[in-house]
């Protein structure tokens, strides 16, 4: 039965391996069931999963712990095992009392050969070696599920890093391309006598701010392209922008990736399995064990004084119980030892999801505030518009002064730079609470990446 039993379990494994795989090529297979809707932020992923050799290294060591699996339940099958020897034999034989053989020396050739089979019918510690070999087995599986979170969560916050950091630019060199026209115009009509010094320096200290400003925010693009590992070339091929109608509530969509437990969490739980199953197999090796015996030996005597050449057979076959009744002990402290082990990772699991429900809650005011923070920066951009465009009509008609124009077209393009940053600011946050309850995954990735359009 035991037989039948193990080569089922053998037969239904997967290679981890080859699942491991297809969870880190998530990305292609998306890119694969959407085609052109592929975006940059899609493209950049899949060739960032693609080039990390981190993730065939996890793929080997799922294939090794798919093998420990099989190992361990090969302890199911027979064990045969031969011992052959053959030699020559010297005997001398002394000769005391009245014995049946006389005193006397001899030297002959000896062949013995004896071969036994151990079959377990009953080993109470096969099967929790073989629940400890799986849960090691899914704990690599979750450590490599979580590289590729982490790896997924590094590639999308460096990516929105860096068109928010591209947007802000592209703010700052229209402001520049703006004040260089105006520093033209009004040194024109300063040198006419229409403009004052004081308009002419305002215009010049603005601009050189502007472009100090535009600087920080290149550098901050260049820095996060570097990070992510994407070329320059990617700029020249066109970057992107958020879409003005993306709807950043469609991320709350996404499906959990799994089962819909953070991998690591799974880890957590494959570890207190693991302690938990070898703590039963340290239990259960004072437990009896019955095995099917069979023993066949061969023993050829040639030229021995002993009644002169033979030669002998032998065929045993029975059950053997074998029971360590008191083993000094130790199987008893060493299942203490993995109860403890298994009660340290239940705390650590218990204190991780305690984190994780902290982490979700204060993930959802921050969006309520970044929600917040959106709606009042775009009523004031509204206000600031209509300062602007009021200041500009003044100054035309030659009710307002030059500067004031100047300032309110500034502090209105200010106020565009800090409704960027707060709309990025909740796409981060929002992201960020996606990631933590459904997962960063594949999925996530082609939600952000349908928020950006080409801006070329």
């Amino acid at each position: 039965m035991r037989n039948t039993k193990n080569t089922k379990e053998t037969e239904s494994l997967r290679p981890a391996g080859s699942r491991l795989l297809q969870l880190t090529l998530v990305a292609g297979l998306a890119l694969a069931a959407h085609g052109a809707k592929a975006g940059l932020l899609q493209d950049i992923y899949s060739g960032t999963l693609s080039a990390d050799q981190g993730m065939t290294v996890t793929d080997l060591n799922a294939k090794a712990a798919d093998q420990q699996v099989i190992t361990e339940q090969r302890r199911y099958l027979p064990k045969v095992s031969i011992n052959a020897h053959e030699g020559a034999v010297y005997q001398d034989v002394r000769k005391s009392g009245n014995p049946v053989f006389k005193s006397g020396t001899s030297t002959y050739g000896n062949t013995r050969v004896n071969a036994e089979l151990d079959q377990p019918l009953y080993d109470p510690t096969i099967k929790p070696l073989v629940d400890a070999a799986k849960a090691r087995r899914q704990q690599v599986l979750s450590r490599g599920r979580q590289t590729t979170e982490w790896q997924t969560r590094m590639v999308v916050e460096g990516f929105l890093r860096s068109v928010r950091y591209h947007a802000l630019s592209q703010s700052a060199d229209r402001v520049i391309a703006r004040l260089e026209k105006e520093q033209e115009t009004v040194t024109k009509s300063y040198e006419a006598k229409i403009a004052t010094l004081s308009d002419v320096q305002n215009v010049g200290l603005a601009l050189a701010s502007m472009k100090r400003e535009r600087n920080n925010f290149t550098q901050q693009f260049y820095h996060e392209l570097s990070t992510m590992g994407v070329s320059s070339e990617k700029v020249k091929e066109g970057w992107v922008k958020m879409n003005p109608e993306a709807n950043t509530a469609v991320l709350t969509d996404v499906v959990p990736d799994g089962k819909g437990q953070p991998a690591e969490i799974e880890r957590l739980k494959a570890e207190a399995a693991e302690a938990s199953n070898q703590g039963i197999a340290a239990k259960r090796r004072s437990w009896p064990v019955l095995s099917l015996y069979g023993e066949y030996g061969f023993d050829n005597a040639g030229g021995s004084s002993f009644g002169g050449p033979r030669d002998q057979s032998l065929y045993a076959a029975g059950v053997v119980v074998k029971w360590d009744i008191f083993s000094r002990g130790m199987n008893r402290s060493e299942a203490r030892e993995f109860a403890y082990r298994k009660q340290a990772k239940e705390a650590e699991l218990r204190a991780m999801s305690a984190d994780r429900q902290k982490a979700d809650v204060y993930s959802k005011e921050f969006l309520d505030q970044s929600n917040r923070s959106v709606a009042e920066l775009a009523d004031l951009m509204k206000q600031y518009e209509g300062l602007r465009d009021s200041s500009a009509r003044a100054y035309e008609a030659g009710k307002d002064s030059y500067i004031n124009a100047i300032t309110a077209y500034l502090a209105c393009e200010s106020t565009a730079r800090e409704l960027t940053n707060a709309q990025y600011d909740r796409l981060v946050q929002q992201t960020l609470y996606c990631g933590q309850t459904a997962g960063w995954n594949g999925a996530l990735v082609e939600k952000v990446d349908a928020l950006f359009v080409a801006s070329k």
